[in-house]
């Protein structure tokens, strides 16, 4: 696991979540998420509530990407993660031209966009100079890739110190966890996280 990141007494957790979950999105053709990374049951993803509300600082916000399948037990992850629901943030992605993308699969549309839910856990409200609009207009890159806009978004929002969940690459000042960055099993990573978090000394975000 990398060294841990914050920017001010540890003890309290992190006060920014960001999760893009495993959704299980199966799919034929080669363009099911099971050929990217390895995928959770929803049971699996809600499952991981005691170690997230571990790490959770008390007046912190969770950021949740969703897919439209399971955009029903996101709000129930959330809750049992132990925040509640606030606001739908929506990605609309741009070709490279800058034109809305014709939208990929979709058996009843389709979808050119992704969702992105904000729950909050105990009281921790956005500034009005740091509010952003919920509309993110940003370029699609490579297959579950979030847009740098979206981190802006989130970083402007949220104080850290911050943690991103289902991790695939990491981004400075936050403390990463999944398969692809800390290369571990994110539930005992979770509790490693959860365990070193009295212990270990205040450092700076290198953001």
């Amino acid at each position: 696991m990398q060294s841990l990141l914050f920017d001010s007494e540890p003890a309290r957790g992190f006060t920014c979540i960001l999760a893009d979950p495993a959704w299980p999105e199966y799919g034929g053709g080669g363009r099911g998420a099971q050929n990217h990374y390895d995928l959770m049951s929803v049971q699996e993803i809600r499952d991981l509530a005691p170690m997230v509300r571990d790490v959770a600082a008390p007046n912190a916000h969770l950021w949740m990407w969703v897919t439209d399948t399971y955009l029903h037990d996101a709000m129930h992850i959330g809750s049992a993660w132990g925040f509640r629901y606030i606001r739908t943030f929506a990605w609309v992605k741009l070709k490279k031209d800058g034109d809305v993308h014709p939208g990929g699969i979709g058996q009843y549309g389709r979808g050119a966009h992704e969702l992105l839910l904000l729950f909050v856990r105990g009281s921790l409200l956005v500034p009005p100079d740091r509010r952003s609009s919920s509309v993110i207009m940003a370029k699609r890159g490579r297959h579950s890739a979030k847009p740098r806009e979206s981190y802006d978004l989130i970083e402007k929002a949220t104080p850290g110190p911050r943690l991103e969940m289902f991790c695939r690459k990491a981004h400075p000042g936050w403390q990463a966890l999944g398969n692809e960055t800390s290369g571990g099993n994110l539930a005992d990573d979770l509790r490693e996280l959860a365990n070193a978090l009295p212990q270990i000394e205040t450092t700076k975000e290198t953001a």
